[in-house]
């Protein structure tokens, strides 16, 4: 059997055959020979000892290195260190180097012991391919995955690199093979010529083995952790898609980071493909200079000689580099100090959705496997955006569903208001406005009314405090030139304003001006393409509103149009039916008093006044061209002190209504009482603004007037003026009725008597005349006191006066004996209202 040599493996030369040397027989033992033979025997012992010690120190770091393979299976650093410690110590080496191999370069994985300018020249060096001029040990091993074993490299034609910076003499190479593949090396140095022996280089070649049984477990361990990695973190973001199904930042977000981590990149960026442009929507791991740069150029087209053009061409991914020609342009090599990256197609049905690109600053490509995870997560990138696409399309399809549920509700409600309301406009116009706020995401609203070319005020909803008080101040308006009020009257178009705060033509309104608005709509009310009104609804934002909010409004004004003509409608039936009910009872007045005419014209006055919203009124009787009060109603008190001292017949002042009538026989209309050049006292006393006068007229022949007051200026309608000459007319008749009831003998008459204090109420009587009547004194002190009034005389007695003597003006009348009362009674005579506290 052959062995090595020091030189490194060459065939040792031959022994030759000892000599034999013939053996004395029964030769006597001398002392001299005992102690050769103990020497030899101690030497004996002494070899198997240390045999002994070097088999147990090579057990024991065998142990150790299987232990630390078991204990840390990932952790290769620790393990390559311990081996290579103990392949140093054991072999008595100086110090050492454990190298990988990737199938082309050699780099350092682990030192041991090594001299300081040979470590610092090894970390200059790096990963480095050996030549036969340079590293001739690994380029042995590389070529031959055999030993390499030198007794003295300083010998060697061209000083190796060990040698050079480290004084490395005998040296052994031991390659690490994995099924006959080459994937690293041990080297350990003496500094001085000392060959290795048999057994420390099969020691080593152990140790070699076992370094390769902990990459091998590493990787193992490696793959199942990342293979691990991989499913956990593809459940996260599954989850994440779950979680978030209509929301994709989130999904983005999760992704890039999971991409970026397990790839061991730096930085990412994940975009969307949308109109030809590459649009980011997600951002991970980058540098504030690359952030900025990404932000600020926004989407955009990669040109065809970019990895992105050529990516977005070819729909396969691309891996590039930053020392590759060509690529020098690419911004993440220029502010994210990246100097590889990969770009990830997003794929659907062929057709590119977006891109995922992870960045690493150090040269280092993505390996396969890496590759194929960003892919995974690619197409869950793809599946979360078609999901949130179809998830967004049913909830847009169930939002319409809930718009136009709510629309229609809201519909539903503002007609219910019309049908319960169907005279009360306001309360229909609070619903409306009510409703188109809030579908519209409107801030406030109002609703105007136009006619006679002016636009009033009807409804508001939330309208700031500055606006509403301006409506409040400016009334009734004529649309200003250039306005959305003249707009809608010369288009009878809807009104959008985008931003009324913004230069424009319906800049600077007063919603704008005083409310804060901004967005706007305003929407015409057309009655048979009429202008009657408008709703206006605002946003105190820049947000315009939709087509659908548009409708829907114009909807809400259409059913307003209805509630107005409705209203109209209504009012005119309940004005004719209020004017029937008035006529006739002012001809049941005339019928049950034939010869009384007071009744009568109070009762003309009153059903006037109601009828026509006037808020007083008088009735004057015509004397030889002059005037005598005849009735009033509800007179202010200073006025009515006035008209109470004109006692008798007057003559009204030249040219004032009463004069007009008096000499026209012609209703005599004034639209502000308070305007004229010389103001009457009805005006001055009575706060008299909007009057009208009407004759009541007998074959052409003047009788007397009738004028109610209303204390605003608010112009008397056709409809009131006709109303007001049927009564007119029904005064005539009453006074007709009266004058014939006079020639035919008849005084017609009547007196009250009003007595105050308890009685007894009930059924009095017997079976067969029943009456619920009052009896007791009361009840006959007043019978007396109406048998002794005179026609138009309202008698009371002391009692009742102490009662009222601050609320009546009153005239004692004397003393009357009454039938079944005792003492004689003092009466007083009820002349009128008390001035200073009517009623």
């Amino acid at each position: 059997m052959k062995r090595r040599s020091s030189a490194g493996g060459k065939p040792a030369k031959p022994r030759g055959p000892k000599r034999s040397t013939p053996k004395r027989r029964n030769a006597p033992k001398t002392t001299r020979d005992r102690g050769v033979s103990v020497a030899g025997q101690e030497t004996v012992v002494a070899r198997l000892t240390h045999e002994r010690d070097e088999a147990l120190l090579r057990e024991t770091a065998n142990s150790e290195i299987l232990r630390l393979i078991s204990k840390s299976p990932g952790d290769l650093e620790l393990v390559f260190r311990t081996i290579l410690e103990n392949a140093t110590r054991i072999c008595n080496a100086n110090f050492g180097t454990l190298f990988r191999f990737d199938g082309e370069n050699f780099y350092p994985a682990a030192q041991f012991n090594t001299p300081a300018a040979l470590l610092e020249a090894t970390e200059r060096r790096g990963s480095f391919k050996p030549t036969p001029g340079s590293g001739v040990s690994l380029y042995h091993v590389m070529r031959t995955k055999q030993v390499f074993h030198r007794a003295d490299m300083a010998a060697e034609p061209v000083l190796a690199f060990s040698t050079k910076f480290g004084g490395a003499r005998s040296q052994i190479t031991v390659p690490m093979l994995k099924d006959d593949a080459l994937i690293g090396a041990i080297v350990i140095y003496r500094q001085e010529v000392r060959p290795f022996t048999d057994k420390q280089i099969a020691l080593v070649e152990n140790f070699a083995a076992q370094a390769v049984i902990a990459i091998e477990n590493a990787r193992l361990l490696n793959e199942l952790r990342e293979s691990l990695g991989q499913q956990t973190a593809t459940a996260d973001v599954l989850k994440v898609i779950s979680s978030s199904p209509g929301e994709l930042d989130p999904v983005f977000n999760a992704m890039l980071e999971n991409a970026t981590r397990l790839c061991e990149a730096k930085f990412g960026v994940l975009y969307l493909f949308e109109n030809g442009k590459f649009c980011p929507v997600a951002l991970v791991g980058a540098s504030p200079e690359w952030q900025t740069y990404v932000k600020e150029r926004g989407a955009f087209v990669p040109t065809p000689d970019q990895p992105m053009g050529q990516m977005k061409e070819t729909r396969r991914v691309v891996q590039a580099f930053a020392d590759t020609e060509g690529t020098a342009s690419i911004a993440a090599f220029r502010f994210g100090g990246a100097r590889v990256f990969i770009a990830v197609p997003m794929l659907k049905d062929g057709e590119l959705v977006g891109a995922i690109a992870i960045f690493r600053q150090e040269a280092r490509p993505f390996a396969e496997k890496q590759i194929e995870l960003v892919t995974t997560f690619a197409d869950q990138a793809v599946i979360a955006i078609e999901n949130a696409r179809l998830l967004n399309e049913l909830r847009q399809r169930t939002a319409d569903l809930s718009e136009s549920l709510e629309q229609q509700t809201a519909t539903s409600e503002v007609l219910n208001v019309i049908n319960s309301s169907p005279g009360e406009v306001e309360s229909v116009f609070q619903a409306t406005l009510e409703n188109a706020t809030r579908l519209c995401e409107a801030k406030f609203g109002v609703i105007f009314y136009y006619r006679e070319g002016a636009f009033h005020p009807a409804a508001e909803l939330n309208t700031p405090t500055a606006y509403s008080e301006f409506i409040r101040q400016r009334g009734s308006f004529p649309p200003a030139s250039g306005s959305t009020f003249e707009h809608l009257v010369r288009t009878k178009q809807v009104i959008n304003i985008v931003d009324a705060a913004a230069q424009g033509p319906f800049s600077s309104n007063a919603a704008a001006k005083f409310g804060g608005a901004r967005s706007q709509i305003s929407v015409p009310m057309l009655k048979e393409d009429e202008l009657i009104g408008a709703i206006a609804i605002y946003r105190q934002h820049v947000l315009p509103f939709t087509d659908k909010q548009i409708e829907l409004v114009k909807n809400f004004a259409a059913q307003a149009v209805i509630a107005i003509e409705n209203a109209r409608l209504l009012n005119e039936l309940r004005g004719s039916l209020e004017r029937q009910t008035a006529t006739s009872e002012v001809l049941g007045v005339i019928s049950k008093s034939a010869g009384d005419l007071e009744p009568v014209y109070q009762a003309i006055l009153e059903n006037a006044a109601r009828i026509c919203e006037a808020q007083f009124g008088i009735l004057t009787l015509h004397e030889n061209g002059a005037l005598r009060m005849g009735a009033m109603h509800n007179v202010p008190t200073a006025f009515a002190e006035w008209l109470q001292e004109q006692r008798g017949a007057f003559k009204p002042i030249e040219g004032s209504q009463p004069d007009r009538v008096l000499r026209t026989k012609q209703i005599s209309y004034t639209a502000d009482a308070a305007a004229v050049a010389n103001p009457g006292r009805a005006a001055r006393l009575g706060g008299a603004r909007s009057t009208v006068c009407v004759p009541m007229l007998k074959d052409e022949e003047l009788v007397g007037t009738i004028t109610i007051y209303r204390q605003e200026v608010r112009p008397f309608t056709d409809k009131q003026i006709e109303l007001l000459q049927n009564f007119a007319a029904q005064a005539v008749i009453a006074i007709e009725n009266a004058e014939t009831w006079h020639r035919l003998g008849h005084d017609i008459g009547f007196g009250i008597g009003i007595a105050h204090g308890f009685a007894t109420l009930g059924t009095i009587g017997f079976e067969g005349r029943f009456d619920y009547a009052a009896i007791g004194t009361v009840s006959n002190v007043a019978s007396r006191l109406c048998d002794e009034a005179k026609p138009g005389q309202i008698l009371i007695n002391s009692r009742v006066l102490t009662k009222v003597e601050n609320a009546v003006t009153v005239e004692p009348v004397g003393e009357f004996t009454l039938k079944g009362i005792r003492r004689p009674m003092t009466a007083y005579n009820v002349l009128a209202p008390s001035p200073s506290k009517p009623n």
